[in-house]
């Protein structure tokens, strides 16, 4: 049952869209698995992706991109439901982490939806700290919360 994170292929973007667009936030937000699906796709050499595996069965992505304030942003993490819990979504954030360690950057930030108190709990429990609130970041009447990693060398 180990966890395998390798760079994000099209049978994994395939397989995690259509249940991400069935969930919070993205079901919320009105992010359909066409739009989700066109910001896993992109050809930005500034963004790399992964997909976490267990059992051969692709349970979760992290997309981030290089370069942002002193280091990564995560534009986008999912774990599926049945595999919340179970260390997959800490794995791509340790993965993430440990790359932009390698790079010698000295952060890793993410956005949550305020609505999304358990991905922000999630965060705070990795290590992230609350930064701000940004309102109206993805859609008009919902605000995301800016949280940041502070990495040691």
């Amino acid at each position: 049952m180990t966890l395998a994170i390798e760079p994000l292929t099209h049978d994994g973007i395939m397989a995690l869209t259509p249940e991400m667009a069935a969930i919070d936030p993205w079901r919320r937000l009105g992010i359909d698995a066409g739009r989700l699906t066109a910001s896993l796709t992109t050809t930005r050499s500034d963004v790399i992706s992964f997909e976490a595996r267990r059992d051969g069965t692709v349970r979760g992505l992290l997309s981030m991109r290089l370069d942002w304030l002193f280091g990564p942003y995560i534009r986008l993490l999912a774990v599926l439901p049945s595999a919340q819990s179970s260390g997959v979504g800490s794995g791509l954030i340790a993965h993430a982490a440990d790359i932009a360690r390698s790079r010698n950057d000295s952060n890793l930030w993410v956005c949550a939806s305020a609505f999304n108190t358990a991905a922000i709990g999630f965060y705070e429990r990795q290590g992230f700290a609350r930064i701000g609130t940004l309102h109206g970041l993805v859609v008009p009447a919902e605000d995301e919360v800016l949280l940041r990693l502070q990495l040691t060398p």
